[in-house]
């Protein structure tokens, strides 16, 4: 059942090119490269050029401390359910389950500031860093947001209940 294929038909010679080193009636391959022409097309004596390497711009630090500082709120969120089930299970009174949650609270609203105004202090510096420091304010003023929502419906919760 195999069937053999037919052999591939070889391609026919290529006619040399005439300025190739191989063919020596080329007056110019006799000849060289012209004079005062290095081998890589400077001239002779030349240095090659080179670019300048740019250094950072000065605010591209301090972009990503702040998108890392307005990211970090988020990573306590989410850790936060696991040590508050902790708290409940090992806390004498509900009165200090609260105040872990207030302090909670409190760090992530200071955070989430700290994170707005490095954003804006990276955004202002340089045209590079803009883009970071616009994700860093966002990160935060959305944490504070968020912050400062659930306060206000704990506090509204608490009035409700201890008005029955």
């Amino acid at each position: 059942m195999s069937e053999q294929t037919p052999p591939y038909p070889q391609n026919p010679p290529y006619p040399q090119n005439p300025q190739s080193p191989q063919n020596p009636q080329h007056p110019q391959n006799s000849a060289g490269p012209p004079p005062g022409w290095a081998q890589q097309g400077y001239p002779v004596g030349a240095p090659p050029v080179t670019v300048p390497s740019t250094p950072a711009p000065a605010g591209r630090g301090l972009a990503v401390a702040a998108v890392l500082i307005g990211g970090f709120p988020a990573l306590l969120g989410g850790l936060w359910p696991a040590l508050s089930i902790q708290l409940y299970r090992s806390a004498s009174s509900i009165d200090l389950v609260s105040l872990a949650n207030a302090v909670f609270a409190l760090v992530n609203c200071i955070i989430a500031v700290v994170a707005i105004v490095l954003g804006a202090i990276a955004a202002r510096r340089s045209v590079s860093s803009r883009l970071l420091g616009g994700i860093a304010i966002g990160l935060g003023a959305a944490t504070l947001v968020g912050t400062v929502l659930s306060f206000l419906s704990s506090a509204v919760g608490s009035a409700l209940v201890s008005a029955w």
